[in-house]
C-alpha cells in the first residue's frame, strides 16, 4: 500500500483487500491487496479504479487458492493526511456491504494517511448509529500487523504477494 501511495502522490489511489474472515478467532485477515489498476483515475479527493482490471486479478487470486482468498474490503490513501473517514468513505463502505456480490457481512475500509514522510495505516468498519443523513458512523478497529510463517503464507508460493 505505502509503494502504491508514494507512487501516486499527491492523488488518492487505493485497491481492493484479499484476505479471510477468522470467525472462530474474530477477526478479518487481510493477506494481501490488489491496487487501481492500470485504467484507474487519480484526482486529489478521490480515485475511480479499474474495476474490470481488479475483477481479473481477484478471480485469479480466488481460483488459485481454491477460494480461501477472497475479496474483504477496500483501502485508499489520504495523501493530505486526515486520518478518519470521510462521508463518501462512509458511502463507499455501505455500498460494498449493500451490494451482493460483495458477498461480505461487514465493511472494512482501509487507509493510509500521510503524516509527514510517513503513512498511518488503519482499518475501519461501519457502526450501527446513524448520522442524520442516514449514513453509519465509521468505527476504527484495532489493527495487528501479522507476519506469517512460510507454512501459514499459502498464497506466496502461488505466486500471490
Amino acid at each position: 500500500m505505502t509503494a502504491e501511495a508514494r507512487r501516486c502522490h499527491p492523488v488518492e489511489t487505493g485497491g481492493m483487500l484479499v484476505g479471510w474472515d477468522d470467525f472462530e478467532a474474530g477477526h478479518l485477515v487481510v493477506a494481501t491487496i490488489i491496487g487501481p489498476g492500470p485504467n484507474a483515475e487519480h484526482h486529489t479527493w478521490g480515485f475511480t479504479p479499474d474495476g474490470a482490471w481488479q475483477q481479473e486479478q481477484l478471480a485469479q487470486i480466488y481460483l488459485a487458492t481454491d477460494g480461501r482468498l477472497s475479496f474483504v474490503g477496500d483501502w485508499h490513501v489520504h495523501p493530505a493526511g486526515g486520518f478518519g473517514m470521510s462521508r463518501r468513505d462512509r458511502r463507499t463502505m455501505a455500498a460494498t456491504v449493500d451490494e451482493p456480490d460483495s458477498r461480505l457481512a461487514v465493511a472494512l475500509m482501509g487507509l493510509l494517511a500521510q503524516e509527514d514522510e510517513h503513512y498511518r495505516l488503519g482499518m475501519w468498519t461501519l457502526g450501527d448509529r446513524r448520522w442524520p443523513f442516514g449514513l453509519p458512523n465509521a468505527v476504527r478497529l484495532p489493527t495487528t500487523i501479522w507476519t506469517p510463517t512460510a507454512g501459514e503464507a499459502f498464497w506466496v508460493r502461488l505466486g500471490i504477494a
